[in-house]
């Protein structure tokens, strides 16, 4: 099974916003010395860094033998495509176009590992012969 991680740079983003954030609580915290409006700051950190965590371990992209998922922001949204009941298999402009009945993706090359772009590429190649 091929795990394909988030990209690095929406991960920084998470990492960098959430230490951002959480420092610009503190100090507000310890000057003002009371709770105010811009103690979120603190909180709105500690969910970046909650959910840069979750998404450091979690992955965007699953391929196995026989399936691959795409899963959604935190899990919600999945998709699940099956490589024999596949109707649509298409490399264009870029792109892996994969299709199953009404369900329809597009990946991006770009974010995709070589291991991952070399099972697609196979099975394109295959659905072309």
């Amino acid at each position: 099974m091929i795990n394909v991680p988030y990209s690095n740079k929406q991960l920084r983003y998470y990492l960098w916003t959430g230490i951002a954030y959480t420092i610009l609580g503190l100090i507000t915290v310890i000057i003002e010395g009371d709770y105010g409006v811009l103690d979120w700051f603190f909180v709105w950190g500690i969910l970046h860094l909650i959910v840069y965590a979750i998404l450091k371990r979690q992955g965007w992209l699953q391929i196995n033998q026989s399936s691959i998922t795409i899963k959604g922001f935190l899990g919600i949204g999945k998709k699940e495509l099956a490589f024999s009941k596949l109707t649509k298999k298409k490399y264009f402009a870029g792109d892996y176009i994969l299709a199953q009945g009404t369900k329809e993706v597009a990946l991006t090359r770009e974010f995709l590992t070589p291991q991952a772009k070399e099972i697609l590429d196979n099975l394109i190649e295959k659905d072309a012969k």
